[in-house]
């Protein structure tokens, strides 16, 4: 027969087992060590990853759009590089953006921001031709023949003027043109107001440095001058030359024309 005393003496080892049965089933249901940290940073991630998708669709549509932009990625740290995109359409280089051509405008040309219109060229019927002056050299003479703008308006000229000597009075050519020379480094493109001249210096070879049946000497009356670029001629008479008729022998020489203030 059980005692009084016995029953409370089982009493309290059937709570400690009753209450080690429920810890047990209490660790087994709880989730394990680090897993709501794990649940947290999945959703971080997801959230990160729509973020993502929606940036990226956004930069598609402005690059189609042909729309340059610079864009800090969703979710990236500060520190991180930003995606640029940019749209160069067709034509552009595949190495990169290229500086604008520049564009220089033709002396005497209108410039972009305004200025004088294109200026034509001194025609012959508008210029007179002059000898501005006369040296003598070692076997030959050097004549400074000026062309005056003898116009109302600006002109311009480049280059040699066509020089021969004539006799006459048909003004019959004389042997050779003028052979060109240039010792001053190339052509200058001259402008001249009305009254303004531009100057070519001609070279005369003497005559007499030659035997009468290599040279074939005639006595002429002056020059024709061709002005650059013209086919009309102006006639400069000058006393005092010979030219020479044979074929194989040149006595004249001329360079190109320049602002007769620059001689």
């Amino acid at each position: 027969m059980t005692s009084p005393h016995d029953s409370d003496q089982r009493e309290p080892a059937d709570l400690t087992r009753a209450f080690a049965v429920f810890a047990a089933e209490e660790r087994r249901l709880a989730p394990p060590p680090g897993h709501f940290a794990t649940v947290r940073r999945r959703a971080t991630a997801r959230r990160r990853r729509r973020a993502l998708l929606a940036g990226t669709a956004t930069l598609a549509c402005l690059a189609g759009a042909g729309i340059a932009a610079t864009t800090l990625l969703p979710g990236a740290a500060p520190d991180d590089r930003p995606l640029a995109v940019e749209e160069r359409g067709d034509s552009a280089d595949p190495a990169g953006p290229t500086a604008p051509a520049q564009t220089h405008p033709a002396p005497g040309t209108a410039h972009p921001d305004g200025g004088r219109e294109t200026l034509p060229v001194c025609a012959s019927d508008r210029l007179e031709a002059a000898v501005a002056a006369t040296e003598g050299a070692a076997g030959s003479v050097v004549l400074t023949i000026s062309l005056t703008n003898a116009g109302d308006s600006l002109c311009a000229m480049t280059g040699f003027p066509g020089v021969s000597l004539v006799a006459g009075d048909e003004g019959t050519q004389i042997g050779n043109p003028a052979e060109r020379e240039d010792d001053a480094g190339g052509s200058v493109r001259v402008e001249l107001a009305p009254g303004a001249a531009a100057v070519a210096e001609v070279r005369v070879t003497q005559a007499g440095n030659y035997p009468a049946d290599t040279c074939e000497p005639v006595a002429a009356r002056g020059l024709r001058i061709y002005p650059p670029d013209q086919r009309a001629a102006l006639f400069l008479p000058h006393d005092g030359l010979t030219g020479c008729a044979a074929a194989d022998v040149t006595v004249l020489a001329v360079t190109p024309v320049r602002p007769a203030d620059l001689e």
